[in-house]
């Protein structure tokens, strides 16, 4: 029998159509099954997560209250929330904003348009990667 795996995401998003468009993609997802919370700016993202401890963030960079690069500093610099895995969901094409997010901490830049299976992808690679520092750590 298969074992079907399960993660708990944060999605900042303060697009109600691509919040839409992400709940239904991931929650159609097989395996591994996606517990969705969703919020509409970057304030919350960091109250969420500081609550939840999300498997993996995603942020869309530009939102109203708090940015998604904005949000990644404060969770980075939070004992608690700084392990987990950052993905910046974005419609900023340039390689430097890549770049820029990327020192800044995300573990990676997906650019808007994505493939469903590219994001899924791209959020199982974060998830083992996160599980396999913090395994080296305990």
């Amino acid at each position: 029998m298969e074992t079907i795996e399960q993660y708990t995401v944060l999605v900042a998003e303060d697009n109600r159509d691509e919040q839409e468009f992400l709940v239904k993609m991931l929650s159609e997802y097989p395996n591994p099954k996606f517990k969705l919370m969703v919020v509409p700016n970057g304030k919350l993202a960091c109250e969420v997560a500081q609550q939840q401890l999300p498997d993996i963030i995603l942020l869309d960079w530009e939102m109203p209250v708090m940015s998604g690069i904005d949000a990644m500093e404060v969770l980075k610099n939070n004992p608690h929330t700084k392990h987990i895995p950052i993905i910046i969901v974005s419609a900023l094409t340039y390689p430097e904003d890549m770049d820029f997010a990327l020192t800044q901490g995300a573990t990676d830049y997906i650019v808007k348009p994505y493939a469903k299976l590219q994001l899924v992808a791209r959020m199982k690679h974060a998830i083992r990667i996160a599980k396999k520092i913090a395994e080296g750590i305990k």
